[in-house]
């Protein structure tokens, strides 16, 4: 895990959009997937009781983030199992002060 933290203006979701570029480019059959929290709020209000999270609940919650299609959710299960997704998560910090720390 990598943890990217600075002051509000400092870069921090450019440099994370440019890492997932990079990361495409070093792992061309990973799945990466950016996640700006502050544009999926509702979803993260939905499923915000981590300790119920299983396979299931994270192929729904990506579902319906990026509004797969039946296909891609079969793919990202598939990937999911062989380890060939990488998140990066933006913006937790905005979605809740609760969060910063």
């Amino acid at each position: 895990m990598i943890v990217l933290s600075d002051e509000p203006g400092m870069g921090k979701s450019t440099t994370f959009r440019h890492f997932a570029l990079k990361l495409k480019e070093k792992f061309p059959n990973f799945w990466i997937l950016y996640i700006d929290l502050k544009l999926y709020f509702e979803i993260h209000e939905q499923f915000k009781d981590f300790s119920e999270w299983n396979f299931e609940s994270l192929t729904e919650i990506f579902s319906k983030m990026f509004n797969f299609d039946k296909f891609e959710v079969e793919v990202f299960k598939e990937l999911l199992v062989t380890k060939k997704v990488i998140f990066l998560i933006d913006g937790v910090d905005e979605i809740s002060p609760n969060y910063k720390e």
